[in-house]
């Protein structure tokens, strides 16, 4: 399932939070995060609002994940350098979502 700013803020009138994928042709996507062909692997960018982070992780050169969280507010990083908005999303993900996003986090 692919995660969208509307969605994020819906839930969060019910105090629910996401952590989830997000597309890189949204109309909400900052430039900033998506795929530059310079980025460095396993270097990350984040975007902040009020409600929600926005990171982009470059796990490989030439692939960009980005995710968006309501759960999340600074731009911690974990084991190996990897946000830890990406270890919680690894740790909590569903069998679709295993499936799905196994070749690119």
């Amino acid at each position: 399932m692919v995660t969208d700013m509307t969605l994020a803020i819906d839930l969060l009138k019910d105090k629910l939070t996401l952590v989830g994928t997000q597309c890189r042709n949204k109309k909400e996507m900052p430039l900033l995060l998506q795929l530059d062909k310079q980025q460095q692997e396993n270097s990350s960018e984040f975007r902040f609002t009020d409600t929600a982070t926005m990171v982009s992780y470059v796990p490989k050169r030439g692939k960009v994940v980005i995710l968006l969280s309501t759960m999340h507010g600074d731009d911690k990083l974990g084991d190996g350098g990897k946000p830890d908005i990406i270890l919680f999303y690894n740790s909590t993900k569903g069998g679709v979502d295993a499936l799905d996003i196994q070749h690119q986090v």
